[in-house]
């Protein structure tokens, strides 16, 4: 069964992989992904979606940001043998019920516009497009800006 921790430093590796399988060229560096974990529990959460049988196996992981009353999602990466199985769901639930524990009143990100499973993912979670902004991944592609109002139950 596949589950959600918060993420270690030993974890980076995967991370890499995964970042580098999903984004190639337009991947995080090691220092990048290595800098997110200095900021954990104060304005970072990591999160990965884990199947721990005998040793630990990371099938997918995201980023929070959160400042003040806002949450970001940095990153949703989701391994692509595990892709349209629930993993991402997982994930984006994770950062969403921090985001609420954290008193922020709503969550923000961006995502490829070609990216329609994303942009269904987020959908189906609750977040609407508020943005569009052209040419932003390399002078080519556009980004949706989404947007959820977060309630506190």
């Amino acid at each position: 069964m596949i589950g959600v921790r918060r993420a270690r430093l030993a974890d980076l590796d995967a991370l890499l992989d995964l970042e580098h399988a999903a984004f190639g060229t337009g991947a995080w560096s090691r220092q990048a992904i290595a800098a997110e974990f200095l900021e954990l529990g104060s304005t970072r959460e990591i999160v990965v979606a884990d199947h721990d049988v005998d040793v630990s196996v990371v099938h997918g992981y995201a980023v929070g940001r959160y400042v003040a009353d806002t949450a970001d999602v940095n990153r949703l990466v989701v391994g692509a043998s595990r892709r349209r199985r629930g993993v991402g769901s997982q994930l984006l639930t994770a950062l969403v019920v921090e985001a609420q524990q954290r008193g922020c009143e709503r969550m923000l990100l961006e995502v490829a516009a070609a990216n329609i499973s994303a942009i269904g993912l987020y959908a189906a979670h609750g977040f609407e497009t508020i943005d569009r902004r052209p040419r932003y991944y390399n002078g080519v592609g556009d980004a949706v800006v989404m947007q959820r109002r977060l309630g506190h139950d």
